[in-house]
């Protein structure tokens, strides 16, 4: 959606605000966390995130499949047991 800049102060406030965001964007990042560190932790979230999408699907089939009170009978509630414990990287 284009702004309106017939007025030239909302022009000059918008001009202020991209000199302010292109100076943010050409700073360098520095990190707070070792690369490593980031990695795990972004597998970790996607391991997550994967996991309450199953859950939400399988509780939005649930919820339209016609049982009795909209839940499954939690036969295969070790479907998502984890075989093994994770393991964590020591923290730096």
């Amino acid at each position: 959606m284009m702004k309106d800049f017939s007025d030239r102060s909302l022009l000059q406030e918008e001009q202020v605000r991209l000199e302010m965001q292109i100076q943010r964007l050409s700073t360098p990042l520095r990190l707070e966390k070792p690369i490593e560190q980031l990695k795990w932790e972004t597998q970790e979230t996607e391991e997550m995130l994967n996991s309450l999408h199953e859950t939400m699907a399988g509780i939005h089939m649930s919820l339209h499949s016609g049982s009795p009170n909209g839940m499954d009978d939690h036969s295969n509630d070790d479907e998502f047991a984890e075989d093994e414990p994770r393991n964590h990287p020591e923290k730096k």
